[in-house]
């Protein structure tokens, strides 16, 4: 018996919705994939302008340590000549044992952060990290804090992951809804039995058609449709809270934005 059978599904909504359901969930990767590129860049910045911090901190300290230095020299000549007292050298000491205790610090720190860098680029944790020359930050435009957040809600694609999330979990609701629909298919057949393979004697075919309908499942398909809804309610939920999340992060930033500005 050698046959070819072609089957064909004429009507069959599971088909369609689990082919559309799987299709949102594969954007909703890709969104929670775009979320980790955005953060990740963040960190990348955040860690950056960290090292640059403590150069900056480091130069200050030399600097101040020219000066206690030159103070130091000057307030020894005039407890030499009896201009002033020796606690005027006590004290420029102090400021130098303290200085050299805070750039222990900021050297330790900066070790931290080098090597935090180097670990989100995935290179060697002792690599030189290579700054750029005259940095200067500049200066930032006004800004609306309610106009970047509406902005921020139609771009964040921690937004569009979960909208995608709700968009899959209402296809699969769907889904449910309708398996009590009937599913009908056709069946082509074409071969030949016999020994020999002889064409003209043994060749037929046939065409047929499968019509299946599932008419009783206990509660089955309504306990799968509530749970595929409580799951809708729980994305729009998680939605909400997010965009609240955001909004907070934005104002927080926008706050310490200004504070930074005046400091």
């Amino acid at each position: 018996d050698t046959r070819l059978v072609i089957n064909q599904p004429l009507f069959n909504t599971s088909i369609y919705y689990n082919h559309k359901a799987q299709e949102q969930l594969i954007s909703v990767q890709e969104a929670k994939i775009a979320a980790y590129k955005v953060e990740l860049k963040n960190e990348v910045k955040q860690a950056y302008f960290n090292y640059l911090k403590t150069e900056q901190v480091l130069a200050i300290y030399d600097s101040t340590q020219l000066l206690l230095n030159e103070l130091l020299r000057t307030n020894r000549k005039l407890v030499k000549y009896d201009k002033a007292t020796e606690d005027i050298i006590y004290s420029v000491e102090y400021e130098l044992q303290k200085l050299e205790s805070d750039r222990a610090a900021i050297l330790q720190q900066r070790i931290t952060v080098q090597t935090y860098f180097n670990t989100l680029l995935n290179r060697d944790l002792n690599e030189a990290i290579i700054t750029e020359p005259n940095f200067d930050i500049a200066s930032f435009p006004a800004i609306n804090p309610q106009n970047m957040i509406a902005s921020a809600l139609q771009a964040r694609p921690e937004i569009k992951q979960i909208e995608r999330g709700i968009l899959a979990s209402k296809t699969v609701e769907e889904l449910q809804r309708r398996t009590n629909l009937p599913t009908l298919g056709l069946q082509v057949q074409a071969g030949f039995q016999g020994f020999g393979y002889n064409f003209q004697d043994q060749a037929y075919a046939t065409l047929g058609f499968g019509l299946n309908w599932n008419i009783f499942e206990g509660k089955q398909k309504q306990h799968r449709l509530e749970q595929a809804q409580l799951e809708t309610e729980q994305l729009e939920q998680d939605l909400a809270i997010v965009k609240q999340q955001i909004g907070l992060q934005i104002r927080e930033a926008w706050y310490s934005l200004k504070t930074a500005e005046q400091q």
